[in-house]
């Protein structure tokens, strides 16, 4: 029994679906029937249902046991169950009528498992998901977890198959799984605890909020019913049902007519619904009166602020959030640090738990083979949570337990757990290098060598060796080496080829290379084919790290290439590309002479011609680096009448040359065909004989995507170094798109595509492209005309297209003028709209300053007096302004000896004349504003010290001093984090060197001039001032002093200072010998400075969409959320930046609100360039009047930073004005604005109430 909505078009508005059980009672017998014991209800039918979060039903499907029969369901059954089989049908369904959307899905534990999160991770849909016990969940056992404290929380990252899992404990442990949310931004949650009989504050993840939230779609949709449903008892088993089936669809319709702005509730439109029913359909009794349903005037139900909690009684969803007196602050919870370890309070904490760290770390002598396996998997996700002492401490226990255990299976899960350890924390261990020899050479070498043959631990002990070499090679000893050569006689395939990779790293050891490759070279022709194609990868490995292999093996790899296996295949051709690239210049000696370069090439181009896709990409990605093949052997890839069907076809000189030696006479069917023909030299002639001419044809017209692009990447690093075969290719890559090259029709079709990205790609290949005619020119320009009024928001790419364009052709432009005006050389035409873009721009001499003001980056700035353009920046004004930097710098570092007044109006002038160097020379303005913000520190320490607050501690002064020391340090964290500076240059160092100055400045001011403890602000400056040594220690960990008294005096004076102390290191102390030193060493000024201005780069942002200061306000009612599409472009993003980014919202009310948008909402446009599109949702109460809200893009580096000054609060909701702005403060000392804030005028008005 199946119920599908099917006005698709007009019933799924949203993107978010819930998807759980419900429950339909009745208390008779039928074979669909079901126990439902862990529910309130006795006997039921079970019905899985899709809904919207408001209860909007999509989809019922009613659970009739394992012998429901569908085709649309057997194919899923046998992988995913029945529950997820009837769920995966759905998704076929609403795929196929949404096949240009993406959804979010929210499942309860019927429906979620690890293989439907990863199916669904596949099709592109994102999932979150109650787990159960029976997913094999690494975590701690239920029963345990349950007496945990309230608020604990475990977590395991599956980065290949991209789900998040956490188990969370409050009144109940709940486990769930997600591939689209993450455990921050944390909540915090108030809520009473049972246990401690009080109310406590709980740390709740994002992803148990999104779930709670996303799920009260069915919850709602039962709390409906369960109050208003049909009550009425039929005979027969099928009336529960129908009537079941009548609420939902009154449920959907009340929904519906809200939406349309019904104001009742769903009692007075079940009423009003009845009413009319019975007044239209209805037949009066005579025998009885009936009286129509009075509507509702004044007594109203409230159905949904129950919800939640009749959600919690029917499901037992014992969470903390719903329940109706909770209430949430919109502070982020930041998670306090522990004392143990620095990294442990920079990421998620494994659980809130004093001894986190430790329960990573259980005794794996009592560990059965299955715990250890889970041990195994927890490990690999958390080894960044144990300090080094305790990484030492598992390898001392897990390599004694290796020798002395006698289970098997036992030793196979603990080398597994060695291999983790080593490959995944490999500086760690540099510091253990000792104890590694040890159990190098002792436990495991003794494990190795009493295993017996066919054991599992063999080749994973051999693994293990082949890991650690690769990692730190002096720890192999020769005779490992010397066993592994037993090894190798061992049958199993496995156990041979884990030797063999051994073998490949350790062939120097003893300097026998050349018999160890012999040997290697064997078992290419072993008969296992997983055994030789590990042979030719340990060649590959030698010849790429120790030393060439001898050009005789080149010889010996023809017959590889046809080997039925195709891993063997791919491993040769990267041999033979590796082999060309040490000896191109070898001359074989066969039939012909020819360069190795040319015959490998020719080898490798045969690749194309495969079976298998993976060996065809393989080839398609190592032709391109053949650089040195010579020039014939280039063109003839590219040559259509020299292939046929996969085949050489002989040329007509070839055909000509073999009749001629076979003595034949002329046949007489072509005319002339005995008629003598021009002598060619065979010298001149070079072909691959090789049935691989013609090589890139076949691999730009291949059937698979990935052949296709790997082509395309080969023949553009070819192009590159090669102009001839550029210009051969560039038909052959237009050909692409049509059969017919001049159809430009066909690669213009693309502007049509709905893709955003498809079609600024096409915007870009338009900018750079020459058009040879004028008629082309004109269908080019109209087509991008019609694109500018398909998709408006398009039009800042297609300008830029526009002006490229047009910049290429202005000879074909010029006959165009009169068509692009639309000018009549008798007649004026109408005037047109003004607010057309179009025609500003086509009136650009009118409009003209218009355009500098709106779009100052695509309309030159001046002209000179023919009317041409001027460059911007040409090399003569970047020199000017490196000069102009340059001059800047050397005034500041002059003022060295002025007095402190004279060095304050210095680097202020500075500051002034560096920002306006910024503004008017771009690619100077990340090094101008580097240089602006550290000699603006200099200005702020300078003032300081003026003040001598030491001495006299006034009122005034002290508020200067806090507020000029928490600039420093946001400039610090400016410098730190917003620019890239090379770690190797001096003004790295000098960052560093940079805050340890005013953390000293900062603990003299707390000791001198306030009454608070210093007692962390001297922690962190010992802890900064242990990194900044470490910055100057060599690779063996010895500290350059010399280097340190060059550059920094301050840190040099600093540590001789310390060392002749002979007190503890109290703050007291301190203070009182960096007191004289910030006088006599002050912050140092920037005297070396790059002169290449991409050696500085500055992480910005431009937000061109909202462009602001709006006149009409955006209107939306209150308490509901406006979404104002945002577009920006990022520039000198990492990596490591993007998780940090933030869309900042303001609020009038200076209320902050930070989005941290989705990461496909990052499209990457070039090298650390990426654009923005997303939504700036924001919802306030009723305003007066409307009023700006201000967006701006930030990084916020809440969870990287340190705590920069003690005086600063640690609150951050007041209720107080002057303590409230205290906490903004606070909160936006970590927040580094990146762009521009955007002014956007809003009006949230009320909500309009009927009569």
């Amino acid at each position: 029994m199946h119920l599908n909505i099917t006005n698709w078009s007009s019933s799924i508005s949203s993107n978010d679906i819930s998807i759980a059980e419900s429950m339909i009672p009745y208390n008779g017998r039928y074979p669909i029937q079901q126990s439902a014991r862990a529910e309130s209800l006795r006997w039921v039918y079970k019905s899985w249902v899709a809904a919207s979060c408001n209860g909007y039903v999509y989809n019922i499907d009613f659970i009739q046991g394992d012998n429901m029969e569908r085709d649309s369901l057997n194919k899923y059954k046998s992988t995913y169950g029945l529950s997820g089989a009837m769920m995966l049908e759905f998704i076929d369904h609403i795929e196929h009528e949404y096949s240009d959307r993406k959804f979010e899905l929210y499942l309860d534990n019927s429906f979620a498992s690890f293989k439907i999160i990863e199916e669904l991770e596949k099709r592109g849909h994102g999932v979150t998901g109650a787990i159960r016990d029976s997913n094999n969940c690494p975590f701690t056992e239920r029963e345990t977890f349950q007496n945990y404290n309230q608020g604990s929380l475990e977590y395991f990252l599956d980065k290949n198959r991209n789900i998040l899992a956490l188990r969370w404990k409050d009144g109940n442990v709940i486990t769930i799984a997600s591939n689209q949310h993450g455990i921050k931004p944390m909540k915090k949650i108030e809520q009473y605890s049972v246990t401690l009989k009080k109310r406590i504050t709980l740390n709740v993840p994002f992803m148990i909020r999104r779930f709670n939230s996303h799920m009260d779609g069915v919850h709602r949709l039962e709390a409906n019913l369960s109050q208003l449903g049909i009550s009425i008892r039929g005979k027969t088993w099928e009336f529960s049902i129908i009537c079941f089936l009548l609420n939902v669809c009154v449920n959907n319709s009340w929904i519906f007519a809200r939406q349309g702005g019904y104001k009742g509730d769903l009692l007075e439109f079940t009423r009003s619904l009845v009413n009319h029913w019975l007044i239209t359909y209805g037949k009066f009794s005579k025998k009885r009166d009936y009286q129509l349903i009075k509507p509702i005037v004044k007594k109203t139900y409230k159905l949904i602020p129950d919800i939640r909690k009749m959600a919690v009684k029917l499901k037992k969803r014992a969470l903390a959030e719903y329940h109706h007196s909770s209430t949430i602050t919109e502070t982020e919870c930041n998670p306090e640090p522990l004392k143990k370890s620095k990294k442990l309070w920079m990421r998620l904490l494994l659980r809130q738990s004093e001894d986190s760290a430790r329960s990573l770390l259980p005794n794996p002598s009592l560990l059965s083979p299955r715990e250890l396996s889970m041990y195994a998997v927890n490990l690999s996700g958390r080894l960044s949570l144990l300090s080094s002492e305790e990484i030492r401490d598992s390898l001392v226990k897990l390599s004694d337990l290796l020798d002395s255990s006698e289970n098997e299976d036992v030793r196979s899960q603990i080398c597994g757990i060695l291999v983790i350890i080593i490959g995944r924390t490999p500086a760690t261990l540099k510091k253990w290098t000792a104890l590694l020899k040890e159990k190098a050479e002792s436990s495991w070498f003794s494990v190795l060598k009493n295993e017996k043959k066919g054991s599992e631990t063999i080749p994973k002990i051999l693994h293990l060796y082949a890991t650690l070499y690769k990692l730190h090679p002096p720890l192999i000893s020769p005779k490992v080496h010397n066993l592994a050569l037993e090894r190798l006689k061992d049958p199993d395939h496995d156990v041979q080829a884990k030797a063999l990779i051994l073998l490949g790293h350790t062939a120097g050891l003893q300097g026998h290379k050349e018999e160890v490759v012999s040997l290697i070279a064997q078992y290419t022709k072993s008969s296992d084919p997983r055994v030789r194609s590990q042979a030719f990868e340990t060649l590959l490995i030698i010849h790429e790290t120790l030393s060439p292999l001898n050009i005789e093996f080149y010889k010996e790899m023809e017959g590889a290439l046809k080997d039925d296996f195709d891993r063997v295949r791919g491993n040769c051709l990267k041999l033979i590309s590796a082999m060309s690239r040490v000896y191109p210049d070898h001359v074989l000696r066969n039939k012909e002479e020819l360069r190795l370069a040319d015959d490998a090439f020719s080898k490798i181009c045969e690749g194309f011609n495969d079976v298998n896709v993976h060996v065809r990409e393989l080839a398609a990605s190592l032709i391109g680096n053949n650089a040195r093949v010579s020039q014939l052997f280039l063109e003839q890839t590219l040559d259509k009448k020299l292939m046929s069907n996969m085949r050489l076809k002989k040329s007509a000189h070839e055909r000509e040359a073999k009749m001629v030696s076979a003595g034949e006479w002329s046949s007489g069917r072509n005319w002339a065909d005995d008629a003598p023909k021009e002598e060619l030299n065979a010298e001149t002639v070079s072909l691959m004989n090789f049935g691989a001419c013609g090589a890139f044809i076949h691999g730009l017209e291949d059937e698979y995507m990935a052949v296709r692009s790997a082509s395309v990447d080969s023949l553009t690093k070819l192009s590159i170094e090669n102009s001839k075969l550029a210009m051969l290719a560039l038909d052959f890559l237009v050909d692409m798109f049509n059969d017919e090259i001049e159809m430009i029709e066909t690669i213009l079709s693309a502007l049509d595509d709905f893709s955003f990205v498809v079609r600024e790609k096409l915007h870009i290949m338009l900018q750079s492209v020459c058009i040879a005619t004028k008629d082309g020119l004109q269908r080019v320009i109209n087509k991008l005309l019609e694109n500018l009024k398909k998709y408006p928001q398009d039009k800042r790419s297609l300008f830029v297209t526009f002006k490229k364009i047009g910049a290429r052709h202005a000879e074909l432009s010029l006959p165009l003028v009169t068509q692009l005006l639309e000018v009549h050389p008798f007649f004026d035409t109408p005037e047109p709209d003004v607010e057309d873009s179009s025609y500003i721009y086509i009136n650009t001499k009118r409009h003209y300053q218009y355009l500098v003001d709106t779009f100052p980056n695509l309309v030159p700035a001046s002209f000179d007096t023919k009317g041409c353009v001027k460059e911007e920046y040409d090399d003569g004004s970047s020199s000017i302004g490196t000069k102009f930097l340059s001059q800047v710098l050397h005034r500041v570092k002059i003022s060295v000896s002025r007095s402190i007044n004279e060095r304050i109006t210095m680097a202020d002038r500075a500051c002034v004349d560096l920002e306006r160097l910024a503004s008017i020379e771009p690619p100077k303005s990340s090094s101008a504003e580097f240089a602006r913000l550290y000699i603006l520190s200099q200005s702020l320490f300078f003032k300081c010290l003026k003040t001598k607050f030491w001495v006299n501690n006034s009122v005034l002064g002290i508020d200067m001093i806090k507020n000029n020391i928490d600039t420093m340090f946001k400039i610090c964290l400016q410098l730190r984090h917003r620019f890239r500076v090379p770690k190797d240059s001096v003004l790295h160092k000098r960052i560093g060197e940079l805050k340890l100055v005013v953390m000293a400045l900062n603990l003299l001011f707390i000791v001198r001039a306030s009454n608070k403890s210093a007692l962390n602000a001297s922690e962190m400056f010992m802890k900064e001032m242990r990194r900044v040594i470490s910055s100057y220690e060599d690779e063996e960990g010895n500290v350059k002093e010399d280097e340190i008294l060059s550059t920094s005096p301050f840190l040099y004076n600093l540590l001789c200072k310390l060392n002749e102390e002979k007190e503890e290191h109290k703050p007291g102390v301190i203070a009182r010998v960096v007191q004289p030193l910030l006088l006599s060493d002050p912050i140092e000024s920037l005297q070396e400075w790059p002169t290449d201005d991409k050696s500085i780069t500055m992480t910005k942002a431009v937000i061109f969409d909202p462009p602001g200061n709006n006149e009409v306000a955006l209107k939306y009612t209150a308490g509901m959320v406006l979404a104002v599409p945002v577009d920006a472009e990022l520039y000198g993003v990492t990596d490591e930046d993007m998780p940090n980014i933030r869309l900042s919202i303001k609020t009038p009310d200076q209320k902050i609100l930070m989005v941290t948008p989705r990461p496909s909402e990052f499209f990457k446009k070039d090298d650390h360039t990426y654009r923005l599109l997303t939504n700036a949702l924001m919802s306030h109460q009723i305003w007066s009047e409307a009023m700006h809200v201000e967006i701006s893009l930030v990084l916020d580096l809440t969870g990287l930073s340190e705590p920069s000054s003690s005086h600063s609060s640690s609150s951050s909701s007041h209720h107080s004005t002057p303590k409230r702005k205290k906490a903004i403060q606070d909160e936006e000392k970590n927040i580094i604005h990146i762009s521009d804030s955007v002014k956007v005028y809003v009006l949230p008005k009320a909500v309009k109430r009927g009569i």
